[in-house]
């Protein structure tokens, strides 16, 4: 029981003395940008240069303006 504890609080010093210099914003943005590139998260880029996140079943603006523009 003492080996199991004392390794719960040496993993968790561990944990918390190797990322606490870590950026929040860069691991989020890494994440996402990984799961973009994986398409597992659909997005588009819009004139701005803004990325902007969607669900699967919901299309994105460029769908909708490329579907009404193939139309006759």
């Amino acid at each position: 029981m003492l080996e199991s504890i004392t390794c719960y609080v040496v993993g968790t010093l561990f944990g918390y003395l190797a990322f606490k210099n870590m950026n929040r914003e860069s691991i989020i943005t890494t994440t996402l940008d990984t799961l973009i590139a994986d398409d597992y998260v659909r997005s588009y880029e819009d004139e701005e240069g803004k990325i902007h996140l969607y669900k699967w079943y919901e299309t994105s603006i460029e769908e909708e303006e490329s579907e009404t523009d193939d139309t006759p």
